[in-house]
């Protein structure tokens, strides 16, 4: 999992701490969802490609977004993995009985395998437009917001 926390954007914060609490959070929700895609979309054109396959294929089907159930009060985060309905789908049971989720087993290697880390490419490569992506998509709503009678 990556996490990323912005800092340094004290007069952003200020704006948004002006606005309603529910505002504010439609704002940040909306442009933290719409930066994840990016993200989002190159996870499955490595998953496709990198991994390759049948695999590659499933996993790049059922990768999703999703907000994680509990977070902190003001904050809001984002998950970008495969979808909880499908984790059946990837679980190996060897014959000692130990499970191994097989996108993790990939991610960052298991036994003799060599890691294949397609969300950690997907994030090297897409870090710069996920983050601009994000700032101007606060930008704009907040902007917009403002404009609003």
């Amino acid at each position: 999992m990556f996490e990323v926390e912005l800092t340094g954007f004290d007069e952003l914060e200020k704006k948004l701490l002006k606005l309603e609490t529910k505002t504010s959070k439609k704002i940040v929700r909306k442009a933290i969802r719409d930066a994840a895609k990016i993200l989002l979309k190159q996870m499955k054109v490595n998953a496709k490609t990198m991994v390759g396959g049948n695999m590659g294929n499933l996993i790049a089907k059922h990768l999703k977004t999703k907000a994680p159930k509990r977070q902190r009060r003001g904050e809001f985060a984002l998950n970008v993995g495969t979808e909880s309905k499908a984790n059946e789908l990837f679980v190996h049971i060897t014959k000692a009985g130990k499970r191994h989720f097989i996108p993790s087993a990939i991610e960052f290697g298991h036994g003799n395998a060599k890691p294949i880390p397609y969300m950690k490419d997907a994030w090297d490569k897409k870090k710069k437009s996920v983050l601009q992506a994000l700032l101007i998509n606060i930008r704009d709503l907040l902007l917009s917001e403002a404009a609003k009678p």
